[in-house]
């Protein structure tokens, strides 16, 4: 919980002062800056909107959840939105970034603000389209005379069955297709694809600011000035680098322990499965903080 209180000492004011300061500043609102806003926000919905509730779980794990059905799909909605939302803006990023560097004359491909703004509408729109059903359902769950918040998947004909009894045929263990469709879709969308993604184009990119160059560079006159910009260029991709690879680093956990869990792959002795379901949980959210801090103190034009 004290890990939680201090990843949320860092998260609220740190996205609130990188959020304030582009809206604020008309001169940093640039299409980059608008991405990096956009994962402030999302940042902070995540902070304000599910770890509040994680830390009060871990201060009281013996009593019930004490919210009700609709908060219990509720709290789930908006920050789980915003996780798939900041893997997004992330890959646009990184999209962006590579578009900028290694094809500087193709200026048709670069972001304009209408369409960055275009883009973070869209992302919001399918992250809560998507979620909307996974938010339903979560219900109310009692266990050993305790309330949980956690999701009831709907069983269908279709499920995979993983045991049966050989007796009376009826199944034992099973997976729910709606809980298979639910990973493949999540886990694809807000980690496999934008992390493959990802490390094309930022290999692509970094190659050609070091062993490479770029088209522009030909053509340059000023040797001084296209070596200022080169290195302006790779300090940013550093930053850029360093999210990617935290990104990398706390989410891959994350999703496969997770995943093989949750699709009953993975069997973890109960006194050791809560403790490590919440530093994987840590580690998922932990962007919120991290992020902060690449983005907002080592940004120059935003600090």
């Amino acid at each position: 919980a004290v890990i939680y209180i201090i990843m949320l000492a860092i998260s609220i004011p740190g996205n609130a002062l990188i959020a304030l300061v582009i809206f604020k500043e008309a001169p940093l609102r640039t299409p980059m800056n608008l991405l990096v806003c956009n994962i402030a926000i999302a940042s902070l919905l995540i902070g304000i909107m599910r770890v509040p509730f994680k830390i009060f779980s871990l201060m009281h794990f013996n009593m019930d959840y004490p919210f009700s059905v609709a908060m219990c799909q509720f709290q789930q909605l908006l920050p789980t939105a915003g996780v798939m939302v900041i893997s997004l803006t992330l890959t646009t990023i990184c999209v962006d970034r590579y578009i900028a560097i290694v094809h500087p004359l193709k200026k048709y491909l670069k972001l304009s603000k209408c369409r960055t703004t275009f883009l973070i509408f869209g992302y919001w729109m399918l992250s809560l389209a998507y979620f909307a059903p996974y938010a339903s359902f979560n219900e109310l769950y009692e266990y050993q005379s305790r309330n949980y918040c956690i999701p009831i998947y709907p069983e269908s004909p279709d499920d995979i069955v993983l045991t049966r009894n050989e007796t009376t045929g009826k199944a034992l263990s099973s997976i729910e297709l709606s809980r298979l469709i639910n990973w493949i879709f999540f886990g694809s969308l807000a980690f496999l694809i934008p992390a493959l993604i990802m490390i094309v184009l930022y290999s692509k990119t970094i190659y050609t600011l070091w062993f490479s160059k770029a088209p522009c560079d030909r053509t340059q006159i000023n040797i001084h000035h296209l070596q200022e910009r080169l290195r302006k260029n790779r300090k940013a991709i550093k930053l850029l680098v360093a999210c990617f690879l935290s990104f990398i680093i706390f989410n891959t956990p994350y999703y496969t322990i997770f995943l093989l869990m949750d699709l009953k792959q993975l069997t973890i002795d109960r006194a050791y499965s809560g403790i490590l379901i919440n530093i994987l949980i840590f580690f998922n959210y932990s962007s919120i903080a991290y992020n902060a801090i690449i983005y907002g103190y080592f940004n120059l034009s935003i600090r």
